[in-house]
């Protein structure tokens, strides 16, 4: 692009030579100049502009991957924790209703245990009152015993 601005001005220098002046050519030559410095700044400033949109893409670009890389990390871990809270509820549900098995199983068993230690009371009166029938017989026997001891000797007088 310089070379054809470069050439086309030469050829225009060349060929019409006496139709410029040497003033108005050397303004227009300094007028070229000055728009090929502007283009050259602003091509170099393209330049750069480009250099920090690739570094943007790529930073950009990277941020993106990592991004993606924790989303899948965190919807296997999403997955994981509902696939937990399935397993607990199972467990929970289960729990439940062994519990309400439980339950009709402890009240059946509250009343068996009931009439069970009502039994024992009853037994446990009965062998009281045996225990006193003991006890007085016991003591009639020894008083008895003693009794027929005292006859004894008093025979053996």
């Amino acid at each position: 692009m310089k070379y054809t601005t470069l050439l086309l001005a030469l050829v225009c220098a060349l060929a019409l030579p006496s139709c410029v002046g040497k003033k108005k050519y050397t303004a227009l030559q300094a007028e070229k100049d000055a728009t090929q410095m502007s283009l050259d700044e602003a091509m170099l400033r393209i330049k750069e502009l480009q250099e920090g949109r690739t570094a943007d893409n790529e930073r950009l670009s990277s941020t993106l991957r990592n991004k993606e890389a924790e989303l899948a990390r965190e919807m296997a871990r999403r997955e994981a924790l509902q696939s937990q809270v399935a397993t607990l509820s199972n467990t929970n549900e289960r729990l439940l209703d062994q519990m309400a098995a439980n339950q009709v199983t402890s009240a059946a068993e509250a009343k068996s245990i009931q009439a069970s230690l009502e039994k024992i009371n009853n037994q446990s009166a009965q062998i009281d009152k045996l225990n006193k029938i003991i006890r007085v017989k016991d003591s009639t026997n020894v008083a008895l015993v003693y009794n027929l001891k005292k006859s004894l000797e008093n025979l053996n007088d």
